[in-house]
């Protein structure tokens, strides 16, 4: 009797997995989805990884899914101009 895995692997892919075959490597190895950290990555870097895993999936002839993982909220003042720290007052305007 086979048995049923019940559990999915997920691999984080990121510059290290742009080598040549390292896609199908991990899928050989069992991964079930890529997980695409969207804190570090770029509309283009996502296109990159959906086209890389769908030709490797294709390749394996497996489904593999990924996974875009989006950053929470973050609170993004810019650049300050002179650098010094501010000190914000709860309902002030920075």
């Amino acid at each position: 009797m086979t048995q049923i895995r019940r559990t999915k692997i997920v691999a984080t892919v990121g510059p290290a997995c742009r080598a040549p075959g390292m896609l199908d490597k991990l899928i050989a190895a069992g991964v079930d989805v890529f997980r695409v950290n969207m804190s570090h990555a770029s509309v283009e870097d996502l296109e990159h990884w959906l086209r890389a895993a769908r030709e490797a999936s294709s390749r394996a002839g497996r489904s593999v899914g990924v996974l875009a993982d989006l950053q929470g909220p973050r609170l993004r003042t810019g650049p300050l101009v002179d650098h010094a720290p501010v000190l914000l007052q709860n309902g002030s305007t920075f």
